[in-house]
């Protein structure tokens, strides 16, 4: 694994402490902060796909790190394609 910063967990991780994971507790964010991370991962989500032209294919909890100022981060990126290549698989929705 390649990390540019230190990040505190995972969502995945932080999916635990809903479970009653008591060291996790003091991490789950406030409604707030759980919108401006919602706003985080589209803007990063919009830049991949205008300005990198490329489609994250894996994007999950497991792929979605949270740094100690609470700010998100994209990892996973090796599951990453280009737009407009017969690599992309288009999901419908």
């Amino acid at each position: 694994m390649f990390i540019t910063e230190p990040v505190e967990y995972s969502l995945a991780c932080l999916s635990e402490a809903y479970k009653g994971k008591d060291h996790l507790r003091d991490k789950i964010p406030s409604t707030l902060e759980i919108k401006c991370m919602i706003l985080e991962l589209l803007e990063a989500l919009n830049f991949m796909h205008q300005n990198a032209k490329c489609v994250h294919a894996g994007l999950s909890p497991e792929n979605l790190y949270v740094t100690k100022a609470g700010k998100l981060k994209i990892a996973g990126l090796n599951f990453c394609s280009p737009m407009g290549t017969e690599e992309h698989i288009a999901v419908p929705v």
